[in-house]
């Protein structure tokens, strides 16, 4: 009889301590969003709004011409009066079919892209190996053009990159890898294409990673709240530019508070564990 009521008290009790804990993790909780809100409203308005000195600045950036880079995926096409003859400058037409395709029983052509070489090189066929790395795509296509002259009259060349996209990372709302079709994107185009900054993005401190054609990188911070990047060298991105917007200190906050509520919970629960162990014992 005896162990049975202990055992209804200590049932009881744990009922109890169990209660306790859930309404003490509960106002915790609703503590942390209490501050959350507070520190999301206290937010100075000023750090939030884009190119506030709009009206002082002077909108000078211009359109730079891509440099191409070893590893760069290009398109490169050959034309001129004669089809016949320049079709042997050309890749061979490559096969593709998707799943769709194969459904309709279908078939897509397209030409083979080229790919830069560690040489900075692309092979091209009776050309053989032509060095573009370092090159705007102009230049290039005036270099391959000069090559030409030799087999071709009045040779074409056409260039287009395969492959320049732009990676927006950290506190945007769609962060990830875009493709640029039009091979021309500003900065405040590129985080259009990831849903812009959330609330909890730093806005004066926005890293941009850009990769030189030696392969060396270059970091730079922008400030977003002021209208200067309208006239840098880097309102337009260029391939492979890497986007990085840091949390703000309201996102660190509620973090940290997140951590805090757990590891509160954890000492409740192994709290009551050890009153039970202590309660069974006795």
């Amino acid at each position: 009889m005896l162990l049975r009521a202990n055992i209804k008290v200590i049932m009881k009790n744990n009922i109890i301590q169990s209660k306790n804990r859930k309404i003490m993790i509960k106002f915790f909780k609703n503590l942390i969003l209490l501050f959350a809100i507070f520190a999301m409203f206290s937010c100075n308005s000023k750090k939030i709004a884009y190119f506030r000195n709009i009206e002082d600045a002077a909108l000078t950036a211009q359109v730079p011409d891509a440099i191409i880079k070893v590893g760069d995926v290009l398109s490169i096409i050959v034309s001129g009066e004669d089809p016949a003859v320049v079709s042997q400058f050309n890749l061979p037409l490559a096969v593709t079919m998707h799943y769709s395709d194969l459904r309709a029983g279908t078939t897509a052509q397209q030409l083979q892209p080229y790919i830069v070489e560690r040489d900075g090189t692309v092979n091209i066929p009776v050309l053989g190996r032509v060095a573009i790395a370092g090159l705007s795509r102009q230049r290039a296509a005036e270099e391959i053009e000069t090559k030409l002259l030799a087999y071709v009259n009045k040779p074409i060349v056409t260039i287009q990159y395969l492959n320049f996209k732009v990676s927006i990372l950290g506190e945007v709302a769609r962060p990830g890898t875009y493709q640029v079709t039009d091979e021309k994107v500003t900065f405040p185009q590129a985080l259009g294409l990831a849903g812009d900054l959330t609330i909890y993005g730093k806005r004066d401190n926005v890293l941009l990673i850009r990769e030189k054609v030696g392969g060396e990188k270059e970091f730079v911070r922008i400030n977003l709240n002021k209208a200067g990047i309208l006239s840098s060298d880097y309102y337009y991105l260029r391939q492979n530019d890497i986007i990085y917007v840091e949390p703000n200190k309201t996102r660190l906050f509620t973090a940290s508070t997140a951590v805090i509520s757990i590891s509160l919970s954890a000492v409740s629960t192994l709290a009551s564990l050890t009153a039970i162990i202590i309660s069974v014992t006795k």
